[in-house]
């Protein structure tokens, strides 16, 4: 039991040992809150220092001409209403540190500023309002293990008594400074300079956004390759003598066989080779079928492209041809597109630009199922032209590379080679071309084999092949077409001859 009193802090009379007084106590609690107010007030002096560096900065922005002012009214009141809240902000704070500055010399506890005497003395240790107990010689204060029942045996303090109509115990009165009108007008004021928000942005800014989405955004109609799609349109002049394809007269395949001539060159061009005899000054056009060209002109004298799996040299590039220095055979080219088994004339059209492959993503978003299986099996057919089958060969089985040595030159020839090493290094190439030409001629006959092996399915994996795969990856390419002119004359002269005969109608 004697233990037990001993940290029993209840007990009316300790035990033997040291106990904590509640002198000591209360000092700590006083402390404590001492130190609260003081936070306070130094969160109260910080918001000050806030207020000033804001209005400082307001009045150098205001005096560097960054405000838009807008002239109203004469109104004074605002400021005489700071400026006295200002000042009875700082006399309240000097009082405040005087008084608890007497008050602790006077009796070593800090009392708040709207609870102490005039007279700055006082005999009574101020408490919170809980701890505060009234007695014969006033009001004094307890630690809660040393409180005691009064005469009547209810502990606390009565509700008649004295203690309860002192104003520290009102339960509106705090310890720390009490708000006014003037001080919430320095807070209001403080709280929204620290708000601070950024300019306006200038409505250049909405009109180039909005032109950017505009360039962005998705356009009306078919997709359209790049390049064509930022070509202009075509001029007034085209446009108002081209008529639609539907008031035009087509042809059919073997009209123009016969009276334009020519033989296939390329995909879709036809070359009219010297000295066979043609009506067209530059002997090449076009005859295309959007069922394996889909982006060509979708009506004429409107832009387009086509379709290439390989490139053959130009005719003009040929020395089989003696054709004038003028020749141009991607120039002012007639184009004749496939609608319902018979050729409608679409204008002359001329190669804009280089052509560009198609990557990965492009040949699967852009060229159908239809269109790839359409070039695999011309690429794979038997009666494919010779120039296909040497374009296949090279393109998925190339010829192996020469890494032997090279000829040299001796050195009284300027070159860097001794003269007594010149027959050796001969010998060298010599055996290193043998060896070469010997390999050449094993890869043509095994290339050759392969390449006549090859089938649709061969060519449809090729074009789904990554281009650092092996099988090499099979791309198709983009030919541009320009329409550039619609000539009445070569469309009426074509129409009186196929009016002539028949069979043609």
């Amino acid at each position: 039991m004697a233990d037990n009193a001993h940290f029993n802090p209840a007990a009316g009379t300790p035990a033997n040992g040291t106990q904590v007084s509640s002198l000591s106590f209360f000092d700590v609690q006083l402390k404590v809150e001492d130190l609260e107010r003081e936070q306070a007030c130094a969160r109260a002096v910080s918001d000050l220092n806030t207020l000033c560096l804001t209005l400082r900065t307001e009045i150098e922005t205001l005096k560097k001409g960054g405000w838009n002012i807008t002239l109203g009214p004469f109104r004074d009141q605002s400021d005489s209403r700071f400026a006295k809240a200002l000042h009875v902000v700082k006399e309240e704070n000097q009082r405040w540190r005087c008084a608890a500055t007497r008050g602790a010399k006077s009796n070593g506890a800090t009392v708040p500023p709207h609870v102490r005497s005039q007279n700055g003395s006082s005999n009574t240790i101020w408490a919170p309002p809980h701890l505060r107990m009234k007695t014969s010689s006033g009001f004094v204060t307890n630690a809660p293990h040393q409180r005691q029942g009064d005469a009547n045996g209810v502990s606390g303090k009565s509700p008649n008594s004295k203690a309860s109509a002192s104003p520290t115990n009102n339960p509106l009165v705090t310890d720390g400074n009490i708000d006014t009108p003037e001080t919430a007008l320095i807070r209001q004021k403080a709280a929204l300079a620290r708000q601070l928000t950024p300019p306006l942005s200038p409505k250049a800014t909405e009109a180039q956004v909005t032109s950017a989405v505009q360039r962005l955004s998705i356009p009306d109609g078919p997709w359209k390759p790049q390049p064509i799609a930022d070509l202009p349109p075509p001029p007034p002049s085209l446009t108002s003598k081209t008529p639609s394809s539907e008031n035009t007269t087509s042809f059919s395949s073997h009209f123009l066989r016969t009276h334009l001539g020519g033989n296939l060159w390329g995909p879709g061009l036809v070359f009219v080779p010297p000295p066979q005899p043609s009506i067209l000054p530059d002997r090449v056009y076009y005859t295309c079928d959007p069922a394996s060209d889909p982006h060509l002109p979708p009506a004429p004298g409107q832009h387009g492209a086509k379709l290439v799996p390989f490139f053959r040299a130009n005719p003009e590039d040929s020395p089989d041809f003696d054709l004038p220095d003028a020749f141009n055979s991607t120039s002012n080219v007639p184009l004749f597109v496939l609608r319902s088994a018979r050729y409608v004339y679409f204008g002359h059209y001329t190669q804009c630009r280089w052509s560009d492959r198609l990557d990965h993503d492009r040949m699967a978003q852009c060229v159908s199922p239809a269109v790839r299986e359409h070039w695999a099996g011309w690429l794979a057919s038997a009666t494919r032209p010779a120039w296909v089958t040497e374009a296949l060969r090279k393109h998925f089985f190339p010829e192996p590379a020469y890494g032997g040595a090279l000829p040299a030159v001796a050195e009284d020839e300027g070159g860097s080679v001794a003269e007594d090493e010149m027959a050796v290094r001969e010998a060298k190439v010599a055996r290193d071309v043998k060896r070469y030409v010997e390999a050449l001629r094993v890869w043509k006959k095994d290339a050759d084999m392969k390449t006549n092996l090859i089938k649709a399915d061969f060519v449809l994996e090729a074009f789904d092949q990554a281009d650092a795969d092996e099988p090499k990856a099979l791309r198709l390419w983009w030919e541009y077409l320009e329409c550039v002119d619609w000539r009445a004359d070569f469309y009426d002269t074509l129409v009186t001859l196929q009016s002539r005969d028949p069979q043609y109608a």
